[in-house]
């Protein structure tokens, strides 16, 4: 009941506007793309992840969507509208 009274008097729930980034700014970053440039090198998760500080699941992030806009050659918002036309042809039929 207390969330919902909350949520009825005007309380905002979820995270606040602005906080989220999109795929294409996150690969742009200057650390994105040295990861991708150790990925590309051969480089293993864990030694990309202890040379340049970052998290393991940083380097596994990174390395899934650069290889999704590799395989496609596209940006990230083509790949949704082209797997949401997917799924919507398949519930049609």
């Amino acid at each position: 009941m207390g969330r919902k009274m909350y949520v009825m008097n005007g309380g905002k729930l979820g995270r606040k506007v602005g906080t989220t980034e999109n795929r294409s700014d996150f690969l742009k970053k200057e650390k994105t793309q040295k990861i991708v440039s150790l990925l590309e090198k051969g480089k293993s998760v864990r030694d990309i992840s202890g040379r340049l500080g970052v998290s393991t699941k940083t380097v596994v992030k990174v390395r899934k969507y650069s290889e999704i806009q590799k395989v496609v050659g596209c940006s990230p918002k083509t790949i949704k509208k082209v797997k949401e036309q997917i799924k919507y042809e398949d519930n049609k039929v």
